[in-house]
């Protein structure tokens, strides 16, 4: 039985060397393991990695994004996170996690040095969005956690409360079908004092109302640097929005706000059905300000 579990395990190493082209010393001894990425490494692939990287205590950054490994593979994740002290960055995106993907947030919370950590594309439902941002809002003194990507997950308003993630300074929601209401939830959170700096809604169905809703709060002081609003029909006039907010509204308040705004710097607006009216009023108040800028904003259109 010994025989054949050594079989086994030489096996799956030699398998695994096959995968990432390298000896697995490497994982025991390199402070860059993003050559992980997209390996097509499967969960005893992983569970193998992360027995090996549990001797490399100066792993800084890991990308084991594009592998698809699925469910099965977050166990092996967490452990690798549990097992690298000083691990800052970790890309897990495309790995089919779903619900698990709130074990590896849990994970992150309690770690201490994990600045980033990427999950975009993993099929995260709107109760595994809502468990991460409670996972990571309940670590004691704040999770470390400065950058988090969920990009391409369809959980919709459930995205709406990460904004309030305590330390949380680059939150990247990109095609999540946030919604109007979810937007509507992120702008409050902004209002209260979020610490979030760079904000991605590429694609969320933010609409007239939550492009609104954003506008405003950007007038009262926020700390918010970088939006990105691009492909959100915002300037369609077909109808008001469910709040009631016309695109013609909500083009007015985002020119306030580039008027005012005293923290935006970089503002994406394109792909948003505008007519040639709307364009020139928002690269007018781009242009003018109202004294309270200290610097100039890069309007994309």
């Amino acid at each position: 039985m010994r025989r054949g579990r050594r079989f086994c395990s030489t096996a799956a190493t030699s398998r695994l060397v096959s995968k990432i082209g390298r000896p697995t010393s490497a994982l025991s001894t390199e402070r860059s393991l993003d050559f992980l990425r997209a390996k097509g490494l499967d969960a005893e692939d992983l569970l193998l990695v992360s027995t090996l990287v549990k001797t490399n205590a100066g792993v800084e950054s890991i990308d084991v994004s594009g592998n698809g490994f699925g469910a099965g593979g977050a166990e092996s994740l967490v452990a690798i996170v549990r097992s690298s002290p000083q691990l800052s960055k970790l890309d897990a995106s495309q790995n089919n996690l779903r619900a698990s993907a709130a074990l590896l947030a849990e994970a992150a919370a309690a770690h201490g040095s994990l600045r980033s950590l990427a999950m975009s594309a993993n099929a995260i439902g709107a109760s595994a969005c809502t468990a991460i941002g409670e996972a990571l809002a309940a670590a004691a003194g704040g999770s470390g956690l400065a950058e988090l990507n969920l990009s391409h997950n369809a959980f919709g308003r459930a995205g709406g409360g990460l904004a309030a993630v305590p330390g949380l300074s680059s939150l990247r929601l990109a095609s999540c079908a946030v919604g109007a209401a979810g937007t509507t939830e992120l702008a409050a959170a902004l209002a209260a004092g979020s610490t979030l700096r760079r904000l991605d809604l590429h694609e969320c169905h933010c609409g007239a109302d939550g492009a609104a809703a954003l506008a405003e709060a950007l007038t009262s002081g926020v700390a918010l640097v970088s939006l990105d609003l691009s492909d959100n029909n915002i300037g369609d006039k077909s109808g008001l929005g469910s709040s009631g907010v016309s695109a013609d509204a909500a083009v007015e308040a985002l020119a306030r706000c580039l008027r005012s705004s005293a923290s935006l710097r970089e503002l994406d607006l394109r792909l948003n059905g505008f007519d040639a009216v709307h364009l020139e009023e928002l690269a007018a108040a781009a242009r003018e300000g109202d004294g309270k800028r200290r610097e100039p904003i890069e309007l994309r259109l």
